[in-house]
């Protein structure tokens, strides 16, 4: 078969290149930088993700990252950024989204600064709501949930922002904007022990026990499990906070 001798050949071709992850990174930031094609983006986004996955023992750093040098690390995070920002495909957006993540981990983990990402999420919450910038503010969200642990204290600085935010979010009929609000309070909530910070964001459980009563009656299974597994992470690491929310299901359903 002309197909499997291709990509036969296109394998052995990738391990030769995984051979030098270090060059490969800086080559794939270039690519991604002047590559139009969404199919060879999302290859090439797989292909970075399998590379900085990898992890020292005992250390929540990427082995690679950690081996790259500053010139290679910037090229990384700009093309990410800029590909972020130009991305049209909401499946294309969470597996960016995903990538810039576990790197914000090992940059936060060795001291770094990635402030791009930070005003990206800045950005997409004071976004008007329009449908043209749908994917700004649900990028925002999705990348808020990912890094709140590892950038929190920069973060809390703009609380009122988020507060303000997820208020309008929560006032809109989104469920997709919605869910991914849910899963961002949670993290918030999981995230902090900060209880005069924590105090400001708690108000917002209602709304995340709404959105999954709204999806129920939707039949929007998707969006109700990421409302449903946010709010389950936050049972089993802050059972109290939910324990209160209790009286407010019957609420919800007119009881």
């Amino acid at each position: 078969n002309p197909n499997n001798d291709e990509r036969k050949v296109s394998e052995q071709q990738l391990e030769q290149l995984l051979l030098n992850k270090p060059s490969l990174c800086a080559c794939l930031a270039n690519f991604l930088n002047s590559c139009s094609d969404p199919i060879l983006i999302q290859y090439s986004i797989v292909i970075l993700r399998k590379i900085l996955s990898e992890k020292e023992e005992e250390e929540d750093v990427s082995k690679v990252w950690k081996q790259l040098t500053n010139d290679v690390k910037e090229k990384v995070e700009n093309s990410l950024m800029n590909l972020l920002r130009k991305n049209q495909d909401i499946s294309l957006g969470k597996k960016i989204c995903d990538l810039i993540s576990l790197i914000y981990e090992s940059v936060s983990n060795l001291q770094e600064k990635w402030e791009d990402v930070l005003r990206y999420i800045v950005e997409g919450f004071k976004a008007e709501l329009t449908d043209n910038n749908f994917l700004l503010i649900k990028n925002s969200l999705c990348l808020l949930a990912k890094v709140f642990n590892y950038a929190h204290n920069e973060l809390k600085e703009g609380s009122n922002v988020f507060i303000n935010g997820f208020k309008s979010f929560f006032n809109c009929n989104n469920l997709v904007l919605k869910a991914y609000s849910s899963q961002a309070i949670c993290e918030i909530l999981t995230g902090v022990s900060d209880k005069k910070f924590k105090k400001e964001f708690k108000a917002f459980i209602f709304n995340c026990l709404q959105t999954i009563y709204e999806c129920l009656n939707k039949k929007d299974e998707d969006n109700m499990k990421i409302a449903l597994f946010a709010l389950n992470d936050l049972a089993q690491l802050q059972p109290g906070l939910l324990s209160k929310s209790f009286s407010d299901i019957f609420t919800l359903m007119g009881k």
